[in-house]
């Protein structure tokens, strides 16, 4: 067994500063970064030099989700996705990326879902859909804009294991900085990964650097 750090991390566009953003990530020694409103191709890029990772996958015009891992893993980028668009409402999607850690092929998928309930949940299934044709072990990421008893983050726990759920200290709250009150930032893992440990950071950094805070998975895999 082997083990894999993923954090998954709403950033706010780097509002606060790429300084500052990347403070929080090196703190946690991440293998693999799942980025929400990632800052543009160039800004993503400084991050992830900064932080000494690589960019996989991300920043696709109007769709800001990334994929950051660290140089020992060999990645291939599947692209950015887009979900199926709801009329009236922005649009959504999700970047993907295969790893290869030791023998193991491993998905990881980094979602932003959206602020209407049925939306997520059919952006869920579609993530799921997803999952089922790449047919490995897989990770999926990033902000849910729900709490674990909305539907989405229901059905996708139905799935997949959710992390914080599981093995979490506390409350796990995420948003909004800096006294966040709800839940709605996850990293879910599917079978056969191991879930080890899970936890949210409570430094000022941590609550300084985005409205949100990330969250932070120990995965076993092999």
């Amino acid at each position: 067994m082997a083990r894999l750090r993923v954090v998954a991390y709403n950033i706010q566009g780097a509002r606060a500063g790429i300084p500052a953003v990347a403070g929080v990530i090196e703190s946690l020694t991440p293998d693999v970064v799942c980025l929400n409103e990632a800052p543009g191709w160039w800004g993503t890029r400084k991050l992830a030099r900064r932080v000494g990772l690589r960019v996989v996958v991300g920043v696709k015009e109007d769709l800001r989700n990334v994929v950051l891992v660290n140089n020992r893993l060999r990645s291939t980028s599947l692209g950015v996705r887009r979900f199926s668009r709801t009329q009236g409402l922005p649009p959504r999607g999700f970047a993907e990326a295969v790893l290869g850690f030791g023998s193991t092929p491993l998905a990881v998928l980094c979602a932003h879902l959206g602020l209407v309930g049925e939306e997520r949940l059919g952006h869920v299934r579609e993530l799921l859909g997803a999952i089922r044709t790449l047919g490995m072990p897989a990770i999926v990421a990033g902000d849910w804009n729900e709490g674990p008893m909305g539907v989405a983050a229901g059905a996708t726990s139905e799935v997949l294991a959710d992390t914080f759920g599981l093995v979490g200290a506390g409350k796990g709250f995420t948003y909004p900085n800096p006294e966040p009150s709800s839940r709605i930032d996850y990293v879910f893992a599917s079978a056969p990964l191991r879930v080890e440990a899970c936890f949210v950071p409570d430094s000022l950094e941590a609550s300084a650097a985005s409205d949100h805070r990330p969250v932070v998975a120990d995965l076993e895999v092999g």
